[in-house]
């Protein structure tokens, strides 16, 4: 049995690396960004406090924070895209290309199977 889901498994792999590897490797990486934002969130904060507690320049301070609401911009204009453009138009190509390879093995054989 645990043969048979480790074949199964490989066969997923090579479907996914054949028809939606650049998919997944956009998925993974978008998702990771964000992941990442809140931890970069609440360490931005961290670094705000810190520097009005040292009684740093308010120049450096609002620069830091611009920056910061643009990686976040950034990050969720990605977002937005993805979920809204990119990933439906690629769930589509790879629904008909899996059912093209899975009808073309299907008609291959025989019906008796």
């Amino acid at each position: 049995m645990k043969k048979n889901k480790k074949s199964n498994f490989t066969f997923a792999l090579m479907l996914i690396k054949k028809y939606g590897f650049s998919y997944l490797i956009v998925t993974i990486i978008l998702s990771i960004f964000e992941m990442v934002i809140p931890i970069v969130n609440v360490y931005g904060l961290k670094v705000i406090l810190d520097a009005i507690e040292e009684k740093r320049e308010m120049y450096d301070i609002f620069t830091f924070i611009f920056f910061l609401f643009l990686l976040m911009g950034a990050v969720y204009l990605i977002s937005a895209w993805y979920k809204k453009y990119y990933s439906p138009v690629q769930v589509k190509k790879i629904s008909v290309k899996m059912r093209e390879y899975f009808y073309n093995i299907s008609a291959g054989i025989d019906l008796k199977y």
